[in-house]
């Protein structure tokens, strides 16, 4: 049977737009690796009422409660007294973790205050959760057959405390438990990529299919009892869609092409125009990335296209910037310049203007280079300047995947 769990998120400035909230997301996430299910999220402001109807909200099937947010020093952090209040409990001091706080700030230099001393105050019909990387305890209440789970906002704070107390006290081994396996496709579009699985999955009815597209790609879970039987299904998956899928949970792309690049002593350069450096962030993002990453060169320009790439003029002028044969020349001329085993190129119109009927804006052309192959290909995403850029990154980590992989 699978455990059931909410999430509530406190905070106005969360409710305000002010701050996104990236803490229930990840939450969720974990609590997926343990085989419980996220069923409900909420969302409410510090006031004492709205933080109560909240908790008061929780359905009866759920069996755990995670609370983010408001056990800061000021006078807007009401969490922990309202949840007290809420199970009839009251605050008292805790005059060991007091002294620690003392001594923390003594050690920083830093002076303590009023406000810092009700952080040591704890609800009588909690547990405090200890939180190396700030000052407000988490609590633990046990009520009405559920858990709760109190935790700072920051979600640095939130994730140590998940960590290091939470996660090990409620993921359990369980053979039956269920669990869920992410697989992460890129290239492909969400309808397009449901039409060719549905009649694959057909035989595994069972279990449970969804999709989750993202300017990335689209993510496949799949959802059952750990077993056998779900992992034959990931299996058969991974093998049908090898021509987009890449990777399990939540790796990244170009993660992926390092490690692959790493384990054939392969180096790899990029040559930029339209996303303008976008494809080395994204690459350089990756600890490490300096055993297989060695340049990238934007090359917004025609006339650097020339001087540092040696696309010649004629291409330029018979067939524009954002063509396939510019972007050949941009891949194979960064070949022979630097010391790279894969070079991979990209030029287009990113937008808003620059179109034209022939190149509407989201045209880019993306070109792949090794030793004795180069392959190049056209694509069109018809998105906002951003998310053209984005779009195009991936398409063009996905052809370096796919050229090393021999997939093209």
């Amino acid at each position: 049977m699978r455990r059931l769990a909410e999430i509530i998120i406190i905070g106005d400035e969360i409710l305000g737009g002010y701050t996104i909230d990236t803490n229930s997301a990840w939450i969720s996430r974990q609590l997926s690796k343990c085989g419980i299910e996220t069923v409900r999220k909420q969302v409410v402001s510090d006031l004492f009422p709205e933080i109560h109807l909240a908790l008061s909200r929780v359905g009866n099937d759920t069996e755990l409660v995670f609370i983010t947010g408001g056990l800061g020093p000021t006078r807007d952090d009401r969490t922990k007294n309202a949840i007290a209040e809420f199970f009839g409990g009251k605050l008292i001091l805790n005059e060991s973790y007091l002294e620690e706080l003392r001594q923390r700030f003594a050690r920083m230099n830093r002076p303590f205050n009023e406000n810092n001393i009700s952080q040591a105050y704890v609800p009588d019909n909690a547990e405090a959760i200890p939180n190396r990387n700030g000052t407000a305890l988490g609590l633990h209440f046990q009520v009405d057959r559920k858990e709760w789970f109190v935790m700072p906002g920051v979600p640095m704070e939130m994730k140590g405390m998940m960590e290091e107390s939470i996660l090990p006290m409620i993921c359990r081994e369980d053979a039956n438990a269920w669990t869920e396996i992410s697989l992460r496709t890129t290239g492909i579009f969400e309808s397009a990529l449901a039409e060719i699985v549905e009649p694959k999955f057909e035989n595994y009815s069972d279990l449970k299919l969804a999709y989750y597209p993202g300017p990335q790609g689209v993510d496949l879970r799949i959802g059952g009892p750990r077993g056998e039987r779900l992992e034959a299904a990931a299996a058969m998956l991974r093998e049908f869609l090898q021509e987009w899928y890449y990777a399990d949970g939540t790796k990244d792309l170009s993660a992926l092409l390092g490690e692959m690049l790493v384990k054939r002593g392969m180096k790899m350069a990029v040559a930029e125009s339209c996303t303008g450096g976008l494809i080395a962030h994204r690459i350089t993002a990756n600890p490490g990335s300096s055993e297989w990453f060695l340049e990238g060169v934007v090359c917004y320009s025609n006339e650097a296209k020339i001087h540092y790439l040696g696309v010649k003029q004629e291409t330029l002028e018979e067939y524009g910037a954002v063509s396939e044969a510019t972007v050949v020349e941009m891949a194979e001329g960064l070949l022979q310049r630097s010391k790279a085993d894969l070079t991979v190129a990209v030029s287009g119109i990113a937008g808003p203007g620059g179109g034209s009927l022939e190149k509407p804006v989201g045209a880019t052309f993306i070109a792949a280079a090794m030793k004795d192959k180069t392959v190049a290909q056209q694509f069109c995403f018809f998105r906002g300047r951003e998310k053209n850029k984005e779009f195009a990154a991936q398409a063009a980590l996905n052809l370096a995947r796919k050229i090393v992989q021999e997939l093209v």
